[in-house]
């Protein structure tokens, strides 16, 4: 028996720094606050402009709608608004701090495989991928929640004080910030689902690491 020779083990690594599960799952919680209660503040005056016909734009059902009136929703929007611009600096910090910001990297090279990759998965055929590494088009999704996050946060700082940022002076302004507002909303909702049917498709261990931050990965004892 040779002495010398390394057993292979399993050995914890970590996979998402403890900050970046901290925010993560803080979002899980503002972001849905944040939608119904925008919708229930949307509900006031569902148009992007004169209502010419009156005609309300859309109508969003009360069951999915949080405040129970504009007065109400509007405490629930600025109060998770700030607890969510706040979020927002820590996981930027925490990303520049530990690295992570490296995973989202898309290299010229990768930019090809995005179709190939979001093919693969429109047809529920998927490769398992134990690195914990992201795909090109998880790269793209990630990025674009991140533009859209500002969006939000941007756009509704400026709907929260209108007079100061100038909005009342420019015609149509204000309704065209809330447009982006709605619009940026829309998109985080489905980047959320999208999230979602990620975790679905790849199964609990890739979902256990933002829980415990560690993975069982083979090493060398």
């Amino acid at each position: 028996m040779n002495r010398n020779r390394k057993r292979t083990r399993q050995t914890p690594a970590v996979v998402h720094p403890y900050v970046i599960r901290l925010t993560h799952w803080v979002n899980a919680v503002a972001l849905p606050i944040l939608v119904l209660s925008g919708l229930e503040i949307f509900h006031a005056f569902p148009s992007f402009g004169s209502k010419i016909p009156e005609h309300n734009l859309i109508d969003f059902p009360s069951a999915i709608r949080l405040g129970g009136w504009l007065g109400g929703a509007l405490r629930w929007h600025f109060t998770f608004m700030w607890i969510f611009a706040f979020n927002a600096a820590v996981y930027a910090a925490g990303l520049l701090l530990s690295g992570a910001f490296r995973r989202f990297y898309i290299s010229k090279s990768e930019l090809k495989d995005i179709w190939p990759v979001l093919r693969s998965y429109m047809a529920f055929n998927f490769r398992k991928d134990e690195s914990h590494n992201y795909n090109p088009l998880q790269k793209l999704a990630y990025l674009a929640a991140l533009a859209l996050g500002l969006a939000c946060l941007v756009s509704g700082i400026l709907l929260f004080k209108p007079v100061q940022s100038g909005l009342t002076g420019w015609t149509g302004a204000f309704q065209f910030v809330r447009g982006v507002h709605f619009c940026s909303m829309l998109g985080l909702v489905l980047f959320a689902a999208g999230h979602l049917f990620m975790v679905l498709l790849h199964g609990w261990r890739k979902f256990l690491p933002m829980l415990i931050a560690t993975r069982r990965v083979p090493g060398m004892d």
